[in-house]
């Protein structure tokens, strides 16, 4: 990366710091966010929002050449890591009530396998694609968020027709769904 941005290592080394900086303002901002009762978006949007602006700024770094844009680009994504650690803390015991114990565990288990495999990864296969491949995984909440979307369509219209067949249809994949990408739903 030093080479990619013309840099030193020593001077490199601000990426870390912006990254930590980051999660800790994301943190305490996650923290401020949680404070509004009337908050506009849900936990659970925030969470997809977080995780996909992470793997944007992912991709960005891998077209990026300049320095001063690295460095944002890695405050961005310690923003969102801290975004997302908050929010998904929040989101599991919502979401799995008296069963979250294996859940959290779980979650933190990830947190815990990325650590290792990540620098793993991009030894492996390099930086940029690594990023890259990070930076198109991270959008896959928002293939979650989209059949949500749809989800409450098609609840909202079944409930004006009373016609349940169509929820009753699809539930055990929304279901599915909903439990790999933590959104909740109604039906369950």
């Amino acid at each position: 990366m030093c080479q990619t941005f013309k840099t030193t290592e020593k001077q490199f080394g601000l990426a870390f710091t912006l990254r930590g900086s980051g999660y800790f303002i994301g943190t305490f901002a996650s923290a401020g966010i949680l404070e509004f009762k009337s908050f506009i978006f849900s936990k659970q949007f925030i969470v997809c929002l977080a995780v996909s602006i992470t793997g944007i700024a992912n991709g960005m770094l891998t077209i990026s050449k300049t320095y001063p844009l690295a460095m944002f680009l890695f405050l961005i994504q310690g923003l969102g890591f801290g975004f997302i650690d908050t929010f998904a803390n929040c989101v599991m015991p919502e979401l799995w009530r008296e069963r979250v114990n294996p859940w959290m565990q779980a979650l933190h288990s990830c947190f815990g396998i990325g650590a290792v495999i990540g620098p793993s990864l991009v030894g492996s296969l390099g930086w940029i694609n690594a990023f890259i491949l990070i930076a198109f995984l991270s959008l896959v909440p928002v293939l979650g968020l989209g059949m949500l979307i749809q989800y409450q369509k098609i609840n909202d219209y079944s409930n004006i027709n009373n016609n349940n067949n169509i929820i009753d249809n699809d539930e055990k994949v929304i279901v599915m769904i909903s439990i790999l990408f933590d959104i909740p739903s109604k039906r369950y």
